[in-house]
């Protein structure tokens, strides 16, 4: 009778694998943020000596603002380092090119996917023209101010109100420029593409059938732009009615109508597409944080990725075996008791620039205290499982 009511009792253990990492879909979604910051990473990197760059404007800034009057070179050192980011480089640009989704649009729908260039040419080339000749003017009479050694003072007010007549026409020259049109319906064909290869990728390791997902993602990936594309209309647009919702309406319009065509299921993987989502969303808010602080510290920072990802992994194995408490100590001894003193420290002896040096040093830290409670928790928890299989 015992060991009737032992049998009936159902025990849930939570087991964890190696092949986790590669057989489930929380696992991929990590991975393929981690895909996508790897590649910014190295789009970044090897697309030009920025940090030597970024030296060079401080130090023609620093000498420029020894004169007695605001120079050219200043005032071009200046904008150009403003505008020195990630973002800012050719390949980077023509990714986020690829990324753009449908605009704005009232009575002409294809002012969506396509904008005609706006501007008048003539008038743009007038204003260059006007904008050049102030440039040569400034520099002429900035260089009869260095003849005199700066020291006359008619000379130097000349000069910068040369300075500033150029600074002036030079605006001028960039509010009346000529911008571009776009046709974005390539660059979505080419998006729609690259995704659904991404997704499949993952798909194919955990066991699905590729194509039927590959397929279905595409009719996923349409509806997707065609949201985007509802909830650009202006005049609802004004009452909130954005993408988000237009998607929810075109889902319940299909199931509730039509049905959801078999062909398409096999890419209805919510749960999939959400955590990837999420791991995008984090991925942008902190790279948009450490681009705004500046590329130095990108690149200091960055050495701490792959040592991030190690320790986040093991901590969702520690979760996942109940032993959340050492992923919980993992984290606070990386915030806590070493980069917030480090931190301090280090911007105590080095300044701003050597505080970022904190970050490889903590996540140095806590890799080895992970691997060591990793090899802890293998001991207690896997080979035991293994010995008595």
């Amino acid at each position: 009778m015992e060991n009737q009511k032992n049998s009936d009792v159902v025990v849930d253990r939570g087991e964890a694998k190696w092949s986790d990492l590669w057989l489930k879909e929380d696992y991929w979604a990590i991975w393929i943020g981690f895909f996508i910051l790897l590649v910014s990473a190295f789009m970044i990197f090897a697309g030009g000596d920025i940090e030597k760059k970024m030296a060079d404007y401080n130090a023609v800034i620093a000498a420029e603002k020894a004169k007695p009057f605001k120079t050219v070179e200043l005032i071009q050192a200046t904008a150009a380092k403003k505008a020195l980011t990630g973002a800012s480089l050719p390949s980077v640009k023509a990714l986020i090119g690829y990324t753009k989704t449908p605009g704005k649009w009232d009575s002409n729908p294809l002012a969506s996917f396509v904008t005609p260039a706006k501007g008048d040419k003539a008038a743009a080339d007038a204003a260059k023209a006007k904008a050049e000749e102030a440039l040569t003017a400034a520099k002429a009479a900035q260089s009869a101010a260095a003849d005199a050694q700066f020291k006359d003072e008619e000379l130097n007010t000349a000069a910068a109100d040369a300075v500033k007549a150029w600074e002036a026409a030079d605006k001028d020259a960039a509010a009346a420029k000529v911008s571009s049109g776009s046709n974005i319906f390539l660059s979505l064909v080419v998006l729609g593409l690259g995704l659904g290869v991404m997704f499949s990728i993952g798909m194919m390791a955990m066991g699905n059938n590729v194509p039927q997902f590959f397929i279905g993602f595409l009719g996923v990936f349409v509806l997707s732009v065609f949201a985007n594309f509802l909830g650009g209309f202006k005049p609802t647009a004004a009452y909130g009615v954005n993408a988000e919702i237009m998607s929810i309406v075109l889902g319940l319009l299909i199931a509730n109508t039509i049905g959801t065509p078999k062909w398409i299921m096999p890419a209805v993987q919510v749960e999939y597409y959400i955590k990837a989502g999420l791991v995008l969303l984090g991925a942008e808010v902190l790279f948009g944080k450490i681009l705004a602080i500046g590329v130095p510290a990108l690149r200091i920072i960055s050495t701490s990725f792959l040592l991030a990802g190690f320790c986040i992994v093991c901590g969702s194995v520690f979760q996942a075996l109940g032993h959340g408490v050492l992923s919980l100590a993992v984290s606070v001894v990386r915030q806590l008791i070493w980069r917030l003193p480090a931190a301090f420290l280090l911007a105590r002896l080095g300044g701003l620039h050597m505080v970022w040096w904190a970050f490889p040093f903590a996540e140095l830290f806590s890799t080895t205290l992970t691997a060591l409670f990793l090899c802890w928790v293998y001991k207690k928890e896997v080979a035991p499982m293994r010995e008595t299989k």
